[in-house]
């Protein structure tokens, strides 16, 4: 097997592994699909060998049992190696695979993979893989990580653009991987890392679980009101859950947020997939439900909520979706009914035997239990804990029972008494950081996922429409009108001055407009200046997604797209910049004059990473690029209309900033 060859490196660009006389060559080729190639390998067939008395067989390596085995990934992953309990750990910051004493809480061993793993997962037979974020691939890893036998990386596999979640069905026979920036599912052979086949989803994919019959995989996403459930014999989308219920619209996901109210609620945040035992049979999908208010008039009618108007209530509310596993339908009350704020920011979930859901909260650095038998777990909270900051990841150990936490922002490991209800944490321990952030980048991350009256008066958060530092695809009511909230990671910097309207001169004066808005406390109650400049700090060193090209992009239709936008007759450069990504800093009227906009002239925006942050426009109108396109030719600067032909082309090429 190849998991028992130590050959392989990571940083080797083409890796080579051996199978029982097959060699198996996998080009690593960043965010393009890449398929393993299969060839003989070669065999010694020099001299007879003199006859010896052969050295008696040497044991086989120990291997790392799974505590339990989900079938999904996880920041964090328990396993024993004989009879020593241990922890994996994908360390985004530090970009390693960390190994821990679990009961200890100390750290064993390291395995730096060169970029920032995003989830584990370890099989019954003790094969550890991990999706690498940044690098693009997905890799299996080799060794306990304890005594001499290191962790190795011994085989990748390239992957869409930004992998992050990977689960695996019953028979673990194959890897399901959903990459986040390349909206795209994928199956790779588990064996040889040979990819199976890839398909497009919708953007911003976090999560995803293969059914106990391994028939279907559930896919939940960032951004959006809908689940996908996939055949995975057909890879076809044989249902579409809104999480706002089946009655509901389910492409826009837009319901009344409760009776008698006619402002509308949408649905996102799904980063968790859980599998419920008890009972079993159900699939748990935390996520946020957000009321941007109604959008044709600036703040809506009398008492609506929105972007900058916090006096009827939360905007922001917790709620957990539960499905039948045998079918991908909702239970009706789940996806229904409103939670409220019982968890900020749900990043990760855990089921245990007694039939709780654990989830971690990222906006208040906590841990819910929620009863995973009612009809609407999210209001049912049982008990919660508070952990360090960062939750990303939990893992069960259900011997006694306990859970353990991996809080990535304070880089510490906690263990909790899960069905306990004393509320206490048993033991933390925060592990060394190889690179640690400077202490301003530090705060600021806290700072921008805190759920904290300093911030806003009703509880979100930054990253509540920003998640990940990018955007909710949303539209918002606010005092100037109807507003899409923009992607932030990567697009601040040299697009000065800030906000649709351009009234900010920097990020300093945009700040402050947006925590007046969101009714944040101010003067010696509010943000002090050290936070202000914390704040600032993360979101200038933010990380964007990855920048490669998408398999199978026409290259020659992205150079004449390219030639077309730096064109004098389409003029797309006058106003965006010769590369796109640098505005002239000027506000245009371009004919978007929406019901309900303050003002009729909009400041120009960066086109980076505009391919992936729909819907387009300051009042979110247009589902595509290729719909804005159409729709403003020969309006938006340009000096003459554009044929489809040229369209077609400028749209492939804006896709690449």
């Amino acid at each position: 097997m190849p998991w028992d060859r130590p050959e392989a490196r990571m940083r080797a660009r083409h890796v080579r592994i051996v199978l029982s006389g097959v060699a198996v060559a996998i080009l690593v080729d960043g965010c393009a699909h890449t398929t393993a190639r299969v060839a003989t390998a070669s065999r010694s067939t020099g001299p007879p060998q003199a006859t010896r008395a052969e050295a008696p067989p040497a044991a086989p390596p120990a291997r790392a049992a799974p505590v339990r085995s989900p079938g999904v990934g996880s920041a964090v992953v328990l396993a024993r190696v004989g009879t020593r309990e241990i922890a994996y750990i994908a360390d985004a910051d530090d970009r390693d695979i960390v190994v821990a004493d679990a009961e200890t809480l100390q750290e064993i061993s390291t395995l730096d993979v060169g970029s920032a793993p995003a989830q584990l997962l370890l099989t019954k037979q003790g094969r550890l893989f991990a999706t690498l974020r940044d690098r693009g691939e997905v890799a299996a890893i080799e060794g306990t990580g304890v005594d001499d036998d290191a962790l190795r990386v011994v085989a990748t596999a390239s992957a869409a653009c930004e992998p992050l979640a990977i689960a695996t069905p019953p028979d673990e026979a194959s890897l399901v991987v959903a990459s986040g920036w390349g909206h795209t599912l994928a199956s790779y052979d588990v064996t040889t890392l040979t990819r199976q086949w890839a398909r497009d989803l919708d953007r911003e994919p976090r999560a995803v679980l293969v059914s106990d019959d391994g028939k279907r995989a559930v896919v939940s996403y960032a951004v959006g009101s809908n689940l996908d459930v996939i055949d995975l014999a057909t890879r076809e989308t044989i249902r579409r859950v809104s999480l706002m219920g089946s009655q509901f619209g389910v492409d826009r996901g837009e319901i009344p947020s409760r009776p008698g109210d006619e402002l509308p609620t949408y649905a996102g945040q799904a980063f968790a997939i859980a599998r419920g035992l008890t009972p079993a049979g159900r699939v748990f999908v935390p996520h946020t439900r957000m009321r941007p208010g109604r959008v044709e008039e600036p703040f809506g009618p009398p008492g609506s909520v929105g972007y900058g108007s916090t006096d009827v209530g939360p905007t922001e509310t917790f709620n957990v979706a539960v499905l039948d596993e045998s079918t991908g339908t909702p239970l009706p009350d789940s996806v229904s009914t409103d939670g409220g704020l019982n968890c900020v920011l749900p990043r990760a979930a855990a089921a245990t035997d007694e039939g709780e859901l654990l989830v971690a909260c990222l906006g208040t650095s906590e841990v819910v239990a929620l009863d995973g038998a009612a009809a609407n777990p999210h209001q049912a909270v049982t008990q919660r804990w508070h952990v360090p900051a960062g939750p990303m990841g939990i893992a069960m150990d259900d011997t006694l029972p306990r859970a353990l936490v991996w809080s990535q922002f304070d880089h510490a490991l906690t263990w909790l008494l899960a069905h306990d209800r004393s509320h206490v944490v048993v033991a933390s321990n925060a592990l060394p950081r190889k690179a640690p952030f400077s202490a301003a980048f530090a705060r600021g991350r806290v700072l921008f996922h805190l759920s904290d009256e300093r911030i806003s008066a009703d509880g979100r958060t930054c990253a509540s429409c920003h998640p990940d530092g990018r955007d909710d695809g949303l539209v918002w009511s606010t005092p100037d009108g109807p507003r899409n909230p923009p992607m932030l990671s990567g697009r601040l910097a040299s697009t000065k001055p800030y906000g649709w309207l351009g009234r900010a001169p920097d990020v300093a004066a945009h700040l402050k407009q947006t925590f007046s808005r969101l009714g944040a406390k101010s003067g010696k109650a509010g943000l002090g200046d050290d936070d202000k400049r914390a704040l600032m700090a993360y979101l200038d060193e933010m990380k964007p997604p990855p920048v490669e090209p998408r398999a199978g992009t026409n290259q020659t239709l992205v150079a004449e797209g390219q030639r077309i936008f730096q064109s004098k007759d389409a003029a797309c450069a006058d106003c965006h910049g010769f590369d796109g990504v640098t505005p002239d800093a000027m506000r245009h009227n371009v004919l978007s004059w929406a019901h309900g906009d303050a003002i009729g002239i909009f400041d120009t925006p960066s086109l980076r990473f505009v391919g992936g942050t729909a819907p387009y426009f300051h009042d979110g109108r247009y589902a595509t690029l290729r719909a804005l396109l159409t729709h403003t030719r020969g309006i938006m600067g340009q000096h003459k209309p554009l044929s489809d032909a040229e369209l077609d082309a400028l749209d492939a090429y804006v896709k690449t900033l």
